[in-house]
């Protein structure tokens, strides 16, 4: 290792290769020289081995839930393995991938003066600030305008960037045979197929998604909605419901559930259309991927998903749970395959342009650089 590297040690809550972490992975691979990404890792699991595979130095130490108190005895080791970790490789910064992993950062480097930055990817209420020991922070990466517009009335406001995320093109290969996740779900070539990968969740709105289905398979009889993600356990219920709904809609047979899958690409590059109707939404991640796949997207005006879609152009932006209004648009682009067409050939512009790990990268970097600076 040269001595002229900035060693940026990384801690993330969770392995699993969601949007988060995803990120990070962009992240770290697409560092410069000048740095050197070290990743702390809670457990073993997907992002640990893609780590390894880069080529990442990556480490173990579990990073239980903070405000749990069932974990209060072993977040105390949790401190003091990090904290010899710390003195072990002496990182010039800490980045923490998501805010709940700050207090960890700030316990176990103090009084070491490592600037630490942290990524907020959701929305935070007043109350996380000083229970995630947000205020400690040098600097705060947040992944959208809509969220650092929630932090602007408040102490954290200055020390606040924007930095969109970015996807990694290696990870949204075109697969050689486009039509195989249609077959493996009775798909037919010519159906108009719209999906919407997200998690099971009220948050994510299916349940809207459902009742607009409805509406547009009345018009519009060849189509079918496929839902790509997991319930976690406090949103069974909802799964079920959902499943309710469909059946009672007198829909079932045109809506898929399909559980979460690392391998996206090829749910991608199957749609017609890619829907992501939640509300609350920091960033919006399964926008930027349809659209590096040429896929457009209907989203909501809703949090940080507007600076995704360029209304009219990438795709379409409708109001939050209006049935109506979300399927209409369905039905407007369900007609017209040509706009459809131009519209995703738009999105995938834009991601080129602003959503693809150089920019992201160096970004971060004058981050890192100006802080070691001061």
């Amino acid at each position: 290792m040269s001595r002229e590297q900035i060693k940026v040690l990384y801690l993330t809550p969770s392995v699993k290769l969601l949007g988060a972490r995803r990120s990070l992975l962009a992240l770290v691979k697409g560092l410069s020289e000048e740095f050197e990404p070290v990743v702390v890792c809670p457990s073993e699991g997907g992002l640990a081995e893609e780590l390894r595979k880069a080529g990442v130095t990556t480490f173990r130490i579990p990073l239980y839930q903070w405000r749990k108190g069932k974990y209060l005895v072993h977040r105390y080791f949790s401190v003091r393995r990090l904290a010899n970790l710390i003195h072990q490789i002496s990182p010039h910064i800490i980045h923490c991938n998501e805010f709940y992993v700050m207090p960890y950062a700030v316990k176990s480097s103090r009084g070491l003066r490592i600037p630490i930055v942290s990524h907020i990817r959701l929305n935070v209420s007043k109350n996380y600030i000083k229970k995630y020991y947000l205020h400690k922070a040098d600097k705060l990466i947040v992944v959208s305008q809509a969220l650092a517009n929630k932090l602007a009335e408040t102490e954290l406001s200055e020390r606040t960037v924007v930095v969109y995320n970015a996807i990694d093109p290696t990870d949204f290969s075109l697969p050689e045979n486009s039509s195989e996740f249609r077959k493996e779900i009775g798909v037919s070539g010519t159906t108009l197929l719209l999906g919407q990968v997200a998690g099971i969740e009220p948050r994510k709105r299916q349940h809207i998604t459902l009742r607009a289905a409805r509406k547009v398979v009345d018009r519009f009889a060849d189509v079918h909605f496929v839902f790509v993600g997991n319930p976690r356990p406090e949103h069974q219920s909802y799964f079920n419901e959902l499943r309710t709904i469909a059946k009672n809609l007198g829909i079932a047979d045109k809506v898929s559930f399909i559980p979460f899958r690392t391998d996206i690409a090829p749910v991608y590059s199957a749609l017609d259309i890619n829907l992501l109707v939640s509300s609350g939404e920091g960033f919006g991640r399964t926008i930027i991927e349809a659209g590096y796949l040429g896929v457009p997207s209907i989203g909501t005006h809703s949090g940080g998903i507007p600076e995704l879609i360029e209304d009219g152009v990438t795709g379409c932006l409708v109001n939050l749970d209006d049935v109506d209004e979300l399927s209409e648009t369905i039905l407007s682009l369900a007609f017209d395959a040509e706009k459809r067409r131009r519209m995703g050939e738009s999105a995938r512009k834009l991601v080129e342009q602003k959503f693809l790990p150089p920019a992201h990268c160096e970004k971060i970097q004058t981050i890192y650089r100006e802080l070691l600076n001061r």
